[in-house]
């Protein structure tokens, strides 16, 4: 009782000890499932993402912007707050001035900065279109990792960053998009904020990196949106009046500010950072590749769409980048871990009791 099945299979893997097969094959194993279940949330992070663009035009279409995301904010950063006291106690409160503005930041940049410009754009281009500029977040995150020396570039993961935005394209047919801006769809200024805001959630992601190694994933999201929902409010105050659009809303615009609220900004935001802290900025967003082939299939399943060569040949060009963005990553990983075996075993060696040391002459070792 009180023993999770990890800890039990811990037990009995150190009683075969190290050098016995089913160590090597249990701890393979492990490593394994480990990588599967964070690839898994990472996808399903996505998807929920995915699929707030269709719900959120739905609720814009009868809820003021600043109400929409003010809402959602103030819904949800209480909770948050709630939750991390009970499980980190005074422990989730920032300890200086410098960790109090760089959370503010981080929230101003991948959570109310972001969610208000994202929505702006929204509301003057479709979803597919916002789908279609997805693929620019890795770039963009890319560019930051590599100024900031966060991640080391390799034609690999080149490759994939080209190959998965190459797919995305197809999947959505970026040629239409100068289509649908004559016919008021798509303008400029809606396309340009939506870019923006994919800036600002890319600064997100490498920002988190360091505040990470301090706080908890949990405490990090709290404070980041409670303290960048503040903009959020002083311009919400002089718009009381228009909470009355918010209450006489119909039921579908109350599915997507739900959706919105619960799924699409504390769930998949929590899920994100708790990834980001097994896995790289670059790996996180190169899942916001998959959006484009997501809004694709929704739109088969919800809407009735038919697949034709476009869908198939991006989605196969997408999955094919994200694996090899993430085979280069693991091929990285494979040689931190080589590199700091070697370093362990230098240090064994200069520890051991020369007396130990056997000597060898030089015509055996020649």
């Amino acid at each position: 009782d009180g023993v999770s099945w990890t800890s039990l299979l811990e037990i009995s893997v150190l009683s075969c000890g190290e050098g016995s097969s089913v160590y090597w094959i249990v701890k393979m194993n492990k490593e394994l499932l480990g990588t599967i279940w964070i690839q898994f949330l990472l996808f399903l992070v996505h998807f929920i993402w995915a699929s707030n663009a269709i719900f959120a035009k739905l609720a814009l279409n009868h809820i003021p912007l600043i109400i929409y995301v003010g809402t959602r904010i103030a819904v949800v950063s209480p909770l948050l707050l709630v939750i991390a006291f009970l499980k980190e106690g005074r422990k989730m409160v920032p300890r200086s001035k410098r960790d109090w503005l760089y959370m503010f930041i981080l929230g101003l940049c991948g959570i109310s900065g972001e969610n208000l410009l994202y929505m702006s754009g929204l509301k003057l281009v479709d979803p597919s279109v916002a789908g279609v500029l997805q693929p620019l977040s890795v770039v963009f995150t890319l560019i930051f990792s590599l100024l900031l020396k966060r991640e080391t570039f390799s034609v690999l993961k080149g490759l994939g960053l080209v190959s998965a935005m190459a797919g995305a394209l197809v999947v959505l047919r970026v040629d239409q998009i100068a289509l649908r801006s004559t016919d008021s769809h798509a303008s400029f200024s809606g396309a340009m904020l939506v870019i923006c805001s994919f800036v600002g959630y890319s600064i997100y992601l490498v920002m988190q990196k360091d505040i990470l190694l301090r706080y908890s994933s949990l405490t990090v999201i709290s404070w980041a949106m409670t303290l960048s929902g503040i903009p959020v409010y002083l311009i919400m105050i002089p718009l009381y009046k228009e909470f009355g659009e918010l209450l006489t809303a119909p039921l579908i615009s109350w599915i997507g500010l739900i959706y919105g609220t619960f799924l699409s900004l504390a769930l998949a935001y929590a899920l994100c950072l708790y990834a980001m802290t097994r896995s790289t900025p670059t790996v996180v967003s190169s899942y916001g590749m998959l959006v484009p082939v997501m809004v694709a299939v929704e739109g088969i399943i919800f809407l009735g769409d038919k697949l034709d060569w476009h869908e198939a040949v991006g989605g196969v060009l997408t999955v094919f980048g994200l694996g090899m963005v993430i085979l280069s990553r693991h091929r990285e990983a494979q040689q931190i871990s080589k590199e700091k075996t070697k370093e362990v075993e230098m240090e064994e060696m200069k520890e051991k009791d020369p007396a130990e040391l056997k000597i060898v002459p030089l015509d055996e070792i020649a």
